[in-house]
């Protein structure tokens, strides 16, 4: 204050030196917290770095209406100083302009407008008002005019806005796109999906605004899955990563914590879509791997991820060693990530191949888990016991979906093929089952290639005149192909048709 009164009488030496005293005493942090701004930012005209540091400070905490006209003149002063063509500096001149001239209508007098002039407007050359100010429903609008003053040179100074520095007069706007977020998985189709995911990222990059980067694409990834749109759905998880990578703090960490759900339906997807490289999948995993840090700390999804990988190219090897450390990651954290659902994910992987880990798996999920999460390792323990030839597991299943009305999808985590050949031999109608687990499928869907090989497989033994069951053996085998080219072998071919495919092969959990 001191300094500023200096400067106001015209002792301009002596306020930079006070100046220069209270940044190498205090700091330029402590000063833009203890001091006034209008007072601290004319006396450190000779000190640019830290007038500008306190100027961004004012600019995030300013509401940038007409309610503060003399901090608006200090900050718009510093701008025209700075960048005497730049916009920025005329954008905010012209709003402490307004701002005094309001003060002025109100008291009657001048001596706002004037004081402008004679002080703060001293020594500025004059400059043509910005023409952006010219659109009325621009500049008419707080949130928009707000924009555009801080789109001149807050927002691009301060590179990527974290959500501890929102600024205080675009606050609404940030608050309302988050809102938004959650519309993302209330779509109802991909080009809908799509439309929206681009008009969110668009206001978004205007805020520059870090949780939007890594938001939208996480949520656009979560709901690709739920449409079935294969490959997009790492493309855009790998989007995220890379987004939350550059800086994980400026996410909060509710935000941060559906990454882990993201990162399993995203891996599954890369495995099961031919399109997707195998170098795309390891990169996902590795950063997967060095984010844990901050979405969830367990190494469980890391193994999960290569256990299904080895599942999906039959290394049996590979496939028990990353099932084991995946439960042993699980029974060492406080606070697993989803151990139930990663516990059912390994019996999927391991029922056909290690029947000793899946077994273990499904018990422990009968036992923990919840209601969804005990109905389907439920029906996984009826597959086994068909599979081991005990008849009593075809009835128990088809008890317990007649339990649930017929909804397939409350046996959560039993994959549609293992339902439909635990059914086999039950008395229950197996082609409205098969009609219940398409209907819950997207047509195409890569990662569903097993239940539409054992659909196809039913629709052909039971409903020979249904098309259905020659068009799903053509889409399974196309996939399959294109897996095969993929993975330089022919293992799929070889699975789908031993298990599914093959009319001589009898059907049912115990081929």
């Amino acid at each position: 204050m001191l300094a500023f009164f200096h400067l106001r009488s015209g002792n301009v030496a002596e306020a930079r030196a006070i100046a220069d005293q209270l940044l190498d005493g205090v700091g330029i942090e402590v000063l833009v917290r203890e001091a006034v701004a209008c007072q601290l930012i004319p006396i450190l005209e000779h000190r640019p770095d830290a007038a500008l540091f306190v100027v961004d400070d004012v600019l995030r905490n300013l509401s940038l209406d007409e309610s503060d006209a003399e901090t608006l003149a200090a900050v718009a002063r510093n701008r025209l100083l700075a960048d005497p063509d730049g916009d920025e500096g005329g954008l905010i001149r012209l709003l402490a302009q307004q701002a005094a001239a309001a003060l002025d209508r109100r008291g009657a007098t001048d001596m706002h407008i004037r004081e402008l002039a004679d002080f703060w407007w001293a020594g500025l050359e004059s400059r043509p008002t910005p023409s952006a100010v010219q659109d009325d429903e621009t500049w008419g609008d707080p949130s928009e005019r707000a924009l555009l003053i801080l789109s001149a040179g807050w927002l691009t100074r301060e590179g990527s806005v974290r959500e501890d520095r929102i600024p205080l007069s675009l606050w609404e706007r940030y608050t309302a796109l988050f809102d938004r977020f959650r519309e993302l998985m209330a779509t109802a189709s991909m080009e809908e999906t799509n439309a929206l995911a681009a008009e969110l990222e668009a206001e978004g990059e205007r805020l520059h605004c870090a949780t939007t980067r890594f938001c939208v694409p996480l949520f656009h990834s979560l709901q690709s899955s739920m449409l079935g749109a294969n490959g997009q759905v790492v493309d855009l998880y790998h989007r995220a990563q890379r987004s939350l990578a550059t800086d994980p703090t400026a996410v909060n960490a509710t935000y941060r914590g559906f990454a882990p759900s993201a990162f399993l339906l995203a891996l599954l997807d890369g495995v099961s879509t031919p399109s997707v490289p195998w170098a795309q999948v390891d990169a996902v995993i590795e950063v997967e791997d060095q984010l844990r840090t901050w979405t969830g700390g367990s190494e469980a999804r890391v193994h999960f991820a290569r256990a299904e990988i080895a599942a999906h190219n039959g290394d049996l090897v590979e496939l028990r060693e990353r099932t084991d450390r995946m439960f042993a990651s699980l029974a060492a954290d406080e606070e697993p990530f989803d151990r139930n659902i990663l516990d059912l994910v390994a019996v999927r992987q391991t029922a056909l191949t290690l029947p000793d880990i899946a077994r273990k798996a499904a018990i422990r999920v009968a036992e923990a888990g919840n209601e969804l999460q005990r109905r389907g390792a439920a029906g996984w323990l009826c597959w086994m016991r068909v599979r081991d030839g005990d008849p009593s597991g075809a009835t128990e299943l088809a008890a317990l979906l007649e339990s649930v009305g017929g909804a397939t999808e409350e046996i959560e985590q039993l994959p549609g093929w293992a339902m439909l050949e635990a059914l086999t031999d039950a008395d229950v109608d197996l082609v409205s089952v098969v009609d219940a687990l398409l209907t819950e499928a997207v047509e195409g869907d890569c990662t569903e290639i097993e239940l539409f090989a054992a659909a196809s497989r039913v629709l052909r033994d039971r409903a020979p005149n249904d098309p259905r069951g020659a068009k799903l053996r053509n889409d399974v085998e196309r996939i399959a192909r294109r897996l095969d080219e993929r993975n330089g072998h022919n293992g799929w071919s070889t699975h789908l048709h031993d298990r599914w495919l093959n009319e001589d092969r009898v059907f049912g959990a115990r081929a």
